[in-house]
Order: C-alpha cells, then sequence, then structure tokens
C-alpha cells in the first residue's frame, strides 16, 4: 500500500464523518423546529 493509497482512504473517511455529522445537524434543526412549532401552537 502507497502513501497515496493510504492519504486517499484517510481523505475518504474523513469526507464520511462530515457527511454523517452534517446529516445528524440537519435532523437535529428539523426536529427541534418542529418541537418549537408544536409549543407554539400549545400556548
Amino acid at each position: 500500500m502507497t502513501a497515496a493509497d493510504i492519504i486517499l482512504i484517510f481523505i475518504g473517511i474523513v469526507g464520511l464523518l462530515i457527511s454523517f455529522g452534517s446529516l445528524i445537524v440537519a435532523f437535529l434543526t428539523f426536529f427541534d423546529k418542529r418541537q418549537s412549532r408544536r409549543n407554539k401552537s400549545k400556548k
């Protein structure tokens, strides 16, 4: 395994982590907006 292969694998893993992290943040903001909307309608 050459150095280029190791670097490409490392970049791929970092890219996957970033994409999953942004997906989790998107879900959290989506559910937070739903909760705040539900709380406003109760008042």
